[in-house]
């Protein structure tokens, strides 16, 4: 008769300390590659401030490549699937783009994935790869969020008729391009911050009245109020 020598709430324990290994390797990988550069980065910088040792960070990444490819994916996607799919399904299509586009916004403040961008921009002529991760993992889902929401409001006659890819497309690159910038420089002062947080809505806000077919319909009417009340909620 055989003796498991590992209980299972030992085991799951195990199992919760691996996972959070590897989360705390990635953490540690992105900060490093932000503040010196992929090429500055040494493995035994990354396992110690991870808190390990150099051999049993190979366990979890063979690489630095991989290493890299796993910082700039994994935590963006962890908060931007949080998005999808939209946050309730009341309401007009522009109340649920709203929310939406409220909800991607509020994650793409979030220091880290600023940090993201900067560095899969960084690296993306060696490690081509990284930025297709980039694509495929976070932008592309992301958009097909928006488009899908885009043509239900043109099926129900709340938005005109447009091309659905270059709607989603100019709602989404403006928030990433200021998400960038903010990583990449300070503003500074007030009145320049000021400026960035009351864009994106005003943006967004522009777009919704624009795929309104005409400014009587229903959803034109109510957008101004609507978007500023979504947006003024936000924490």
């Amino acid at each position: 008769m055989t003796t498991d020598t590992n209980p299972p709430a030992v085991t799951r324990a195990r199992r919760r300390r691996k996972h959070a290994r590897a989360s705390e390797l990635r953490d540690a990988a992105l900060a490093l590659f932000v503040e010196k550069g992929f090429d500055a980065t040494r493995i035994e910088e990354i396992a110690a401030r991870a808190g390990i040792s150099k051999g049993t960070l190979y366990l979890y990444y063979p690489s630095k490549e991989m290493l890299l490819q796993a910082a700039i994916v994994s935590p963006t996607l962890a908060a931007l699937s949080k998005v999808c799919p939209p946050a309730g399904r009341d309401g007009t299509s522009a109340d649920v783009l709203r929310r939406t586009l409220s909800d991607v916004w509020t994650h793409l403040q979030d220091e880290t994935v600023g940090s993201v961008l900067k560095l899969a921009i960084a690296e993306t002529r060696r490690f081509p790869e990284i930025m297709e991760g980039w694509l495929s993992g976070v932008v592309t889902p992301l958009r097909s969020l928006i488009v899908e929401v885009v043509l239900q409001g043109m099926d129900n006659g709340e938005f005109r008729q447009m091309d659905a890819q270059v709607v989603a497309h100019s709602l989404l690159l403006p928030m990433f391009m200021l998400c960038l910038q903010q990583s990449v420089m300070d503003t500074g002062t007030l009145a320049d911050r000021r400026l960035d947080e009351g864009f994106i809505p005003l943006h967004v806000e522009l777009v919704i009245q624009g795929l309104a077919p005409d400014p009587g319909h229903p959803g034109a009417r109510s957008a101004s109020r609507a978007f500023s009340s979504q947006w003024a909620s936000r924490p």
